[in-house]
Parts: structure tokens; sequence; C-alpha cells
């Protein structure tokens, strides 16, 4: 006998969605015991399917080792699950599950004796099989922690993630093979396979397993970087983002591993490339505090115009506006012929202007448009600023 009673990896924040379906299932069980709620009225019958029924048989057990053994893999690997997912999500994979796993159940009972079809489904079982599969696709090489006793010797020992999934699912499949035609009721093999198979579909669809994937190997590269291995780490950084270009986070710790092994030119492409996936999308504060801590190491000439402006607009809308007007003024230093200076010093001003309550700064960058680029689209609204700047320092103020 085997239990696991926890993991090596923390949780990123209390998994309120599984404490509450725990609490859930332990106050229906209370209602149980105190006679207000007949389990067996509310678990799931094959031979008479009902969509009530489906939800209400995952949070009703047949006795306390049931509800107590549930909890604890709810436990165990639900919130580990929740953290990677989110709440709705998480919910709605744990509901699926529990749904996939009445189907299967459903389907390997009408190839058996009818008696097979009347017995009511009770339990979570197989919409925690559903977050068992998903935990281990997601966090693979998580060590999962287990209490045995054998033989009057107890102990624990450690298995990864993964292992521990396919030892469930080739223990629930061998024995729901063993138990086909078998009309005594008991363990619901195949319902625990179901529930299995929906979380590895979302796993897949869901992309939690690539998120997995793509986490294993920021860590390899990571681990060879702190190691020393700079051009190892390099190398492999390299050949994962040529299957998935879009990893920024990668992209950004590649390019600290360029910056440190003295090639500029790469880390700022790699940077580059970094900003440009966050903001495309929507991660703007990831965006801004990248970009502040690579705009003091790096020449600006090694960025496109472009990209300036662009991280001066994010900038502005992270409310970093400091940095947002030494973006813009990079390119007025780094790029002053280029088509997009105009742009820059007027986004400059206004962000001074109406963001830092700066008429001074503002007017110094809108007086260089008219004067540097006067045909430039930029040159008209700098002057209609620069003229109402204009006005309100002209207004008469009282003084008190």
């Amino acid at each position: 006998m085997f239990f696991p009673y926890g993991t090596a990896r923390e949780h990123d924040q209390f998994p309120v969605a599984t404490a509450s379906i725990i609490a859930a299932n332990v106050l229906v069980f209370m209602l149980q015991l105190g006679g207000a709620i007949d389990p067996f009225a509310l678990g799931f019958v094959p031979a008479a399917p009902n969509p009530l029924t489906v939800i209400s048989s995952m949070f009703v057990h047949s006795g306390f080792m049931h509800l107590a053994g549930n909890m604890v893999f709810l436990w165990v690997f639900g919130g580990h699950a929740e953290n990677a997912l989110g709440v709705t999500r998480y919910l709605l994979v744990y509901l699926s599950a529990g749904v996939g796993s009445d189907l299967l159940h459903t389907g390997i009972c009408a190839m058996g004796p009818p008696d097979m079809l009347e017995m009511p489904l009770l339990g979570a079982s197989g919409a925690i099989m559903g977050v068992v599969a998903l935990f281990a696709l997601r966090y693979r090489k998580v060590r999962v922690q287990f209490w045995y006793f054998i033989l009057f010797r107890m102990g624990t020992f450690e298995l990864s993630a993964l292992w521990t999934a396919i030892m469930y699912f080739v223990t629930d499949l061998g024995s729901g093979l063993l138990s086909l035609g078998n009309t005594d009721g008991g363990t619901a093999h195949w319902a625990h396979v179901g529930g299995f198979f929906a979380g590895a579909i979302w796993a897949f669809a869901g992309g939690s397993f690539k998120e997995g994937v793509t986490e294993e190997h920021r860590e390899h590269v990571d681990d060879l970087f702190q190691s020393g291995a700079q051009l190892s780490a390099l190398r492999e950084a390299e050949k994962h983002l040529r299957s998935d270009p879009a990893d920024a986070e990668l992209r950004a710790q590649a390019a600290r591993t360029y910056q440190a092994n003295g090639e500029p030119q790469r880390a700022a492409r790699h940077w580059g490339r970094a900003l440009e996936v966050w903001v495309a999308h929507g991660e703007l504060e990831e965006a801004a505090a990248e970009f502040e801590y690579m705009r003091g190491r790096y020449d600006p000439a090694l960025y496109p115009p472009d990209m300036l402006v662009r991280m001066g607009q994010v900038l502005e809308r992270a409310g970093r506006y400091d940095t947002a007007i030494l973006a813009c003024r990079d390119v007025l230093a780094a790029h002053p012929s280029s088509p997009r200076a105009p742009a820059a010093a007027l986004q400059a001003g206004l962000v001074a202007r109406y963001r830092k309550q700066d008429p001074d700064l503002a007017r110094r960058y809108l007086e260089l448009i008219p004067r540097r680029w006067p045909r430039a689209a930029e040159a008209a609204r700098a002057e209609r600023e620069l003229d109402d700047l204009a006005r309100i320092a002209d207004r008469p103020q009282s003084k008190v």
C-alpha cells in the first residue's frame, strides 16, 4: 500500500478552487451522514443518464475512506494544476474530466452484463485523475512524495510526476481490463481512465504540456549558464528558439548570456524580439521592466528606431514616464536622421507635458520638431502644443 502525501514543488499561491472543492465534498459527506442526502440517488447511473447526476456524482462518496483518499489526491495534485491554469480553466478541466470519466465508464458498461448499467457511479476519482494527468504533463519532472506500508514496514519514496501518472494509468487500465464483465461493483477503473484521457487532452490542447517543456528548457539553459558553460547554454537556447521563436523569457535569458559573453549585437537582437513578443501579448509590465534593465547596458544604436518609439509608447502605458522619455531620447541621439525621429520627439514632448506635468521639458522636445524637421507630419501638432503652452504661460495668475 502506498499513498501520495506531497510534492517537491511549492504552490505559487494558495489553491482557492481546490480547497473549495474539498470543502464542498466534505460538506456533502456530512449531509450524507446526517441522512439529509442519499448518495445513491445522486450517483450517475449509466442506464439512466441525467445531466444533473453527472455533476452531483462527483460530490458524493460511498464512505469515509473513499472520501479521504480522493481528497488527499486532490490536495496533492490539484493545487499545482490550479496554479498552472488559473481558477476558471482549472474548474473547467476538473468538471470536464468528470464528464469524460462518466462517458467512458458508460461505454464499457454497455459492453458488459445489463446489471453493470444499473450500478450508480459515486465519487470524484474520475475528475481527480484528469487533474493528475494535467499536473503530470505540465510538471513532468516534479518529484511526488509517497508514503508506503508493506509487510509491516513503513517508509517514504519519491517518483517523478510523469512516472506517477504512468503508474496510476497502467494500474487502472490493467485493473479495468481484468474487471470486464464484473457485476460486483467496487472501483470504477474505467472512469479513472476516462478522466485521465480528458485531462491529457486538456494538457495538450490547452498548451500546458508545451509550457512545461518550455520551462524545462529555460531551467536547463539557466543551469548551464550558472555552471559556467556559457557556450553550451547558448547552443541550447538557440536550438529551442528555432522551434519556439515566441518564447520571450528564453530570448531574454539568451540575451543576458550573450551580454556576459561579450556579443552585444546578438544580445540586442534577442532582447528586441523578446520585447516584441511581450508587447504583442499585452504583457506590458514585463516588456517595460526588461527594457529598463537592458537600456543601461547597450548602445541604443543597436536597436531600430521603430522599436524604441514603440517602447516609449509601451512604457507610457505602463506608467513609467521617465523611461518612456529616455526611450524616445535614444532615437534622437542614436538615429537623428531616421524618419521616426520626429515621432520620437513628439512622443517625448507629450509625455513630459501631459504625464509628467513638466512644460519646460515638453517645450524643449517640441521645439526640436519644427526646427529640425519642418516638413514632418508631426511639425503641425508640435506647433499647436507650443502655442498652447505659450498661452498658458502668458495667462494672468493670482498669487496668494
